[in-house]
């Protein structure tokens, strides 16, 4: 059986389906906390038949954050013979790594426990020590993201304006998707496949035109991913479905188990014959 490592964000961890605790494995390992859902087993990728699904997401992951479990994770497990998914989340959200030295491993039987189980269940990885360290630290952020604009207008009203008109411009979220593709594409040993979350960002600029913006993109590219692009919209489609399904998003707006079922059959089906 063919192992499809996928890496995504809440969408693709399965935020919300299981019941509405939020914390997950990363909450898990760096405070320790025993209420937490690991993967829920239900989102779309684990409706594709004959695959081992090797889940890697993390909710809040940013394009840097994809790529950052890309190469320090992932990619030192892939092989020729293994696939990868990358749902790549909005590009108007980012994330900073906070200090994760202070964490004292002789202390953390329990986190590392929760680890390893994630290792071996879920994510397929090897887990040990060195690894553990490392999540540590990729697990340490916090999430930036337009969202939050007005607490940077309070205290630094330049920097919100540079923010809004320069760091969430097209111009330079589509380089960051660019970026992280092309990184992809020249290191990875096996066939990559892409879900797009979302164009839109703050911007008005981008909050049109999605498909002409996926040409633009794919046009820059020195590499042809087309055939291998299962979709540019998934949050409108996802919407679309649950509307035609009567399942109403949860309140946090994941998707239900069965919107998630209904878009591998219609959209992800055909890439990933039995």
């Amino acid at each position: 059986m063919k192992s499809l490592y996928v890496i995504g964000d809440s969408n693709i961890y399965g935020d919300e389906q299981l019941n509405d605790n939020l914390n997950c494995i990363t909450h898990a390992i760096t405070t320790d906390i025993e209420d937490f859902n690991y993967p829920s087993l239900k989102t779309y990728p684990y409706y594709i038949p004959s695959r081992s699904i090797k889940n890697v997401s993390i909710p809040g992951l940013s394009v840097q954050g994809i790529g950052d479990l890309y190469l320090q994770l992932v990619l030192p497990h892939l092989s020729k013979d293994n696939e990868l998914l990358i749902h790549v989340p909005p590009i108007s959200r980012d994330i900073i790594y906070q200090d994760c030295f202070h964490y004292d491993l002789d202390h953390m039987d329990n986190q590392y426990n929760y680890f390893k189980e994630w290792c071996r269940k879920y994510a397929g990885l090897k887990a040990n020590k060195s690894l553990f360290k490392l999540c540590l630290n990729l697990f340490s952020q916090l999430n930036f993201n337009p969202g939050k604009l007005d607490q940077y207008e309070t205290y630094a009203p330049s920097i919100a304006k540079f923010l809004d008109e320069q760091y969430w411009s097209s111009y330079h979220g589509l380089n960051l998707y660019k970026n992280l593709i092309h990184t992809i594409e020249i290191t990875a040993p096996c066939k990559v496949y892409y879900v797009f979350q979302t164009f839109n960002l703050r911007t008005t600029e981008l909050r049109e035109n999605t498909r002409e913006k996926l040409t633009h993109l794919l046009k820059n590219l020195n590499v042809d991913i087309t055939d291998r692009t299962i979709d540019d919209n998934w949050i409108f489609n996802m919407k679309e479905l649950s509307k035609e399904l009567d399942l109403k998003p949860y309140p946090r707006q994941h998707f239900h188990p069965n919107v998630h079922k209904e878009y591998y059959q219609r959209y992800v089906k055909t890439h990933f014959p039995s």
